[in-house]
């Protein structure tokens, strides 16, 4: 910032120190009035939502030094950025110096020594590279256990984590379903009052006008005709109900803010969940699974497939901020097989099969789409997992894997080259026909798939 410029929150008069003195006051008006009404009226709602109102301000004060930059609006509410100044020398590292190569010029060397000497070079770079990586290895192996989350993201559910604190115990398993996102960000409450709003007979008889003209999705003159003298028909119900009432675009901006306020306050939870009571010097590892999918598909309601990855990376800096001690490393881990093996034997699953109601009437047992069996952890009736759950979980016995012992430390019934000698069907990538002959050579009995 310019030595003369004045920040926004100065012009404003709203300094830290003004800022905590008045946040303060407000506070204690408020507890002094809920006290006054609960003392007079000790079942009164309304003293109850004056605490409520209180515990949301917070006891916390601005940073001293915190500077309110800028003033951030969708058109229902305002949001102040504040910029807090991070002390950033102890991140700092000292530059290698290179010493200048003695070598001839390459002019003078013939192309076979040019190559020899490329070739040695890159034998020295990449063993430089292998002692490097055991160095960290063996510090890694030195240090305290870190904290480890695995994430398997996906439509049905959004995110399912599996938070490993202690190595011994059982990994904690938290789940962000569609259904939820939806429920917090209000949309079941503003389709029931969109249907109110359009159950007038007037206004349902131009919507049910406009439906039947055919749209402009299409690219029939005709049809588009018809669409046209349908709304210059109902121009005026129409004007009325969606442009003049501000109504419609304050659901839209209410949505807008609800929907990332549902996706951080999820995230935050699980990285409060394994966070907490740790020590602040303990590292935190987060794996996320690197599948790319669409946001919706046939028949199902659009989710937030990238979102949640940005939802993740501003929880982790509301952590570094909180805890400026507090390592956090996000990799990208692999998901091939997570979900087909068990994440307590390491053995190939299959489809459980439910017993449901079907649409003709009458119970039928079908193949899940949700559940795995596992035959050998419990070998009567087998054991039943989500498969969500299943590869969170998988992702989470990676990374620590992949943490102590590098890329090539990954379980080997999940890699591609376990899975090599094993037959298609237990395979998750499709096989090439010649792949397939080369199989058929290895287990000529494809019919009796592992």
């Amino acid at each position: 910032m310019h030595k003369g410029s004045v920040s926004l929150g100065n012009s404003m008069g709203l300094t830290p120190s003004e800022f905590n003195e008045k946040r303060r006051d407000l506070r204690a008006v408020l507890q002094r009035r809920a006290t006054e009404r609960k003392r007079n009226h000790p079942n009164s709602p309304s003293a109850r939502r004056l605490q409520k109102k209180r515990m949301r301000l917070g006891s916390g004060m601005m940073n001293r030094h915190a500077i309110i930059q800028s003033m951030e609006t969708d058109g229902v509410g305002a949001r102040l950025c504040v910029r807090t100044p991070i002390d950033i020398r102890p991140y700092v590292k000292a530059v290698e110096v290179v010493q200048p190569s003695e070598d001839l010029p390459s002019s003078s060397v013939s192309k076979g020594a040019r190559s020899t000497r490329k070739r040695s070079r890159k034998e020295k770079s990449d063993e430089r590279d292998r002692e490097k990586e055991a160095a960290v290895l063996k510090a890694r192996l030195e240090s305290p256990p870190p904290i480890t989350v695995g994430f398997d993201a996906g439509r049905k559910k959004l995110f399912v984590g599996a938070v490993c604190r202690d190595v011994i115990k059982k990994p904690e398993t938290v789940t962000f379903t569609r259904a939820r996102y939806y429920a917090e960000m209000g949309y079941w409450r503003h389709q029931t009052w969109s249907k109110a709003r359009t159950s007038n007979s007037t206004v349902a008889r131009a919507l049910a006008d406009v439906s039947v003209s055919g749209g402009y999705r299409n690219c029939d003159l005709d049809t588009w005709r018809s669409s046209l003298e349908a709304e210059r028909r109902h121009e005026k119900v129409l004007d009325e109900e969606f442009v003049v009432s501000p109504d419609y675009a304050l659901w839209k901006m209410r949505l807008h803010r609800k929907k990332r306020s549902s996706l951080d306050r999820n995230t935050g939870h699980v990285i409060r969940l394994a966070t907490h009571g740790q020590s602040p010097e303990r590292l935190l590892l987060l794996g996320m699974g690197d599948a790319k999918f669409s946001s919706s598909g046939k028949g199902e309601q659009s989710a937030p497939t990238s979102a949640v990855t940005e939802a993740f990376r501003r929880s982790m800096k509301k952590e570094m901020l909180h805890n400026p001690k507090r390592q956090i490393l996000m990799e990208n881990v692999s998901e091939f097989r997570t979900t087909l093996c068990c994440c307590a034997c390491g053995s190939v699953t299959t489809k459980a099969r439910v017993r449901s109601y079907s649409i003709d009437g009458g119970w039928e047992n079908r193949e899940s789409r949700r559940l795995r069996l596992c035959t050998t952890c419990e070998e009567t009736g087998g054991k039943r997992r989500d498969r969500d759950v299943q590869g969170a979980r998988n992702m989470l016995w990676i990374l620590q894997h992949e943490y102590y012992g590098g890329r090539e430390n990954r379980p080997w019934y999940m890699t591609r080259k376990g899975c090599s000698g094993t037959v298609a069907s237990t395979c998750i990538r499709p096989m090439t026909s010649k792949a397939k002959r080369h199989a058929g050579a290895l287990a000529p009995s494809i019919e009796n798939p592992l």
